[in-house]
């Protein structure tokens, strides 16, 4: 993994957590209260292998909501929703705030749609392409619940005194400020601050086997809101590519 950056397995963002299902398997506990750097990559690895382990079963909704979009998705009724909270800027293209974009439907008629407030676009596609790869989105979203190994890996460059260690791939960057704290199995809150030519604040936390923070975002799992818009009077446009991308 890139230390500039840690990024989720996408990266980026509701009420009660609720975990689909439990695991069969008895993963190995973690430490209690406060704990090293070495502590933590251990609950984190336990917590990988709860979550790959035969018999878990992962969420299947969820909300992802940041600073600047809540996004619900359904594997369920292969829905999203994206709602921009503030101005952004995607893939070179500015998305004015309260811009909401849509992908709901069937793969015999799959629709995408987005609305700015003023003005409104959509795109139905009945070929069954259009909902493959707007599923690969949300499963890309949902992935992020299960998000553990990869930031196992990331601590795993450092050393507990927060120094880099020999042949890692954070040998530019050190941990200045690092702070691990666990109630037990499946739990775990990581607040470190990365110092590569600047600091970067990385607050990253697990709650019952699920990642629920993600830095400024935070992930609820169990549920999320599908309700389809109404697309009259919307512009039908003749790709989906623009609107897609905004999801």
């Amino acid at each position: 993994m890139n230390a500039k950056k840690i990024t989720s397995v996408l990266a980026f963002g509701l009420g009660t957590l609720l975990v689909a299902a439990s695991c069969n398997n008895t993963p190995a506990a973690s430490s209690s209260g406060a704990m090293t750097r070495t502590n933590a990559v251990t609950t984190l690895n336990a917590i990988s292998a709860h979550v790959k382990a035969s018999g878990f079963v992962a969420p299947s909704k969820g909300v992802i909501a940041g600073a600047k979009t809540k996004v619900n998705v359904s594997k369920d009724d292969s829905f999203i929703s994206t709602e921009y909270l503030a101005a952004n800027t995607v893939n070179s293209v500015a998305v004015a705030k309260d811009t909401k974009v849509y992908g709901f439907g069937t793969a015999a008629s799959y629709t995408v749609y987005m609305t700015d407030g003023t003005t409104s676009s959509v795109f139905t596609d009945t070929t069954g392409a259009l909902k493959t790869t707007v599923d690969g989105k949300i499963a890309a979203y949902l992935a992020n619940a299960t998000y553990a190994s990869a930031f196992a890996k990331y601590l795993g460059n450092f050393n507990d005194d927060g120094s880099a260690i020999t042949g890692g791939t954070a040998k530019n960057a050190t941990l200045k400020s690092q702070s691990y704290a666990s109630t037990g199995e499946g739990n775990l809150t990581v607040d470190i601050t990365v110092h590569y030519s600047y600091d970067e604040g990385i607050i990253y936390k697990w709650d019952n086997y699920l990642c629920v923070k993600q830095r400024d975002t935070a992930l609820t799992w169990g549920s999320a809101t599908t309700t389809a818009p109404t697309t009259a009077g919307a512009t039908a446009v003749t790709t989906a590519d623009a609107i897609v991308a905004l999801l």
